[in-house]
């Protein structure tokens, strides 16, 4: 999750940051699938919020994550729907990452991914 958090947030730094641009803030928030990623981009879209889209190549070009422009104070109301990733999602994902049939496949004989 952080990982495909990154790769968007350096895609929108690329395209919607100048060099000598103050560190803007930055947020994480989440969505459970694909399709509620899409949506978020679709409501961005509605709101005249630039965004990039980052697809993972190893995941057969699924949309994992995506990062928009900075966003001022007076135009955040419609960011509010989406829920901030907090320390419990991390440490869910990482106690998912290393479960059997986890992210790191599936535990042969001896623990063994």
């Amino acid at each position: 999750m952080a990982v495909q958090a990154a790769h968007a947030a350096i895609d929108a730094a690329r395209a919607f940051l100048p060099a000598t641009a103050e560190h803007p803030h930055l947020v994480l928030c989440a969505v459970d699938s694909e399709a509620r990623l899409l949506a978020a981009a679709d409501h961005l879209f509605q709101h005249n919020l630039r965004y990039t889209l980052f697809r993972e190549p190893d995941r057969g070009n699924e949309a994992t994550a995506l990062a928009t422009e900075p966003v001022p104070p007076s135009r955040r109301k419609c960011l509010a729907r989406y829920r901030c990733v907090n320390l419990k999602d991390f440490l869910n994902s990482a106690a998912h990452l290393w479960s059997p049939g986890g992210l790191s496949g599936p535990v042969r004989e001896g623990g063994v991914p």
